[in-house]
């Protein structure tokens, strides 16, 4: 499992969604997290109550969409990068609105 800080993902779906997207979980959240310009904000994930959809403005790629489930176990608390997207116009209009 690969990890940045508090952040953890799957290695084999990091690969995936790289090829799928051009960019990797990694790269998305230094976009996301690290970025001094990013704007972002949390919303709940209904059908998932352990997952978080960050919905950021990212320069250059416009506004994203990140999954991000929080996960307690044996180790600790961290949260796992699930995947992200290109954000939907109704994630727009959401992230505008708040």
């Amino acid at each position: 499992m690969g990890h940045k800080d508090e952040y953890y993902w799957d290695e084999e779906k990091n690969l995936l969604v790289k090829e799928e997207k051009g960019l990797s979980l990694e790269e998305i959240c230094n976009f996301v997290f690290y970025a001094p310009t990013t704007v972002w904000r949390v919303f709940e994930n209904q059908r998932y109550p352990d997952q978080y959809r960050v919905i950021a403005r990212v320069k250059k790629l416009g506004l994203v969409s990140l999954v991000i489930e929080d996960i307690s176990d044996d180790f600790g608390t961290f949260l796992k990068l699930i995947t992200w997207w290109k954000s939907t116009p109704e994630e727009k209009r959401r992230f505008l609105n708040e």
